[in-house]
C-alpha cells in the first residue's frame, strides 16, 4: 500500500498547499516511528525481516526452483519466462514513474486522486517480484471506494449515517450469502 503515498501526497500538494511539509513529516512518522524500537534493537535484523527475507525467498527459490512467478498475472512472470530477471526492478522502476507522473498531470488537472492510487497500487501489483492474485483484492477494493466516492448521490447524502447503515446491510447480506 505505499505505492499509494505518492499520490496522496500530490493532491496534498495540489488541495492543501499550506502545511505541506507538517503533512509529508507525519506521513513520514506514521511509516517509520512504529518501526523504531526495532531499528534501535537491531537495524540489520529489521532490514532483513522488511526487505532481505522477501528478496532471498523469490528471487533464490521462487524464481529459480518453480514455475509459480510465470503462471501469474503480472509483468514479473513475463520478464521471467524470457529469461530476463535482471529487469525485474528496473522495469517496476520505470512503470512506478510512469504511473506518478501521469497522476501528476491528472491531479494537477483537477481530476479525483483515488483512481490515481488506485493505478499506482495496480501497477506495483503488476510489477511485484511475485504478483499472486490475492494482491489484486486491495486494487479492486480501492477502485470501488474511487467510485462510489465519485458518486454523485453520494456526495448529495445529507446524512452520512444513513449512507453507512446501507453499506453495513449490503456486506452484511453478502456475508450471509456467501455463508
Amino acid at each position: 500500500m505505499v505505492a499509494v503515498v505518492p499520490v496522496l501526497l500530490m493532491a496534498v500538494l495540489r488541495h492543501a498547499r499550506t502545511n505541506v511539509l507538517r503533512r509529508l513529516a507525519l506521513t513520514i512518522l506514521a511509516a517509520v516511528l512504529p518501526f523504531l524500537p526495532f531499528a534501535i534493537w537491531d537495524a540489520p535484523a529489521l532490514s532483513y525481516a522488511l526487505y532481505g527475507s522477501y528478496q532471498n525467498v523469490m528471487k533464490k527459490f521462487v524464481w529459480t526452483s518453480t514455475t509459480w512467478v510465470q503462471h501469474t498475472i503480472g509483468i514479473t512472470g513475463l520478464l521471467l519466462s524470457n529469461r530476463l530477471p535482471a529487469w525485474v526492478e528496473a522495469v517496476q522502476i520505470v512503470v512506478m514513474l510512469a504511473v506518478y507522473a501521469i497522476a501528476w498531470w491528472a491531479i494537477r488537472h483537477d481530476r479525483p486522486p483515488l483512481p490515481w492510487m488506485a493505478l499506482s497500487l495496480l501497477a506495483f501489483s503488476m510489477t511485484t517480484l511475485w504478483p499472486v492474485t490475492y494482491i489484486y483484492f486491495d486494487v479492486f477494493l480501492l477502485l470501488i471506494c474511487a467510485a462510489l466516492a465519485g458518486t454523485p448521490w453520494l456526495e448529495r447524502a445529507r446524512h452520512p449515517f444513513g449512507v453507512w447503515l446501507g453499506t453495513l446491510a449490503a456486506a452484511s447480506l453478502l456475508v450471509v450469502a456467501t455463508a
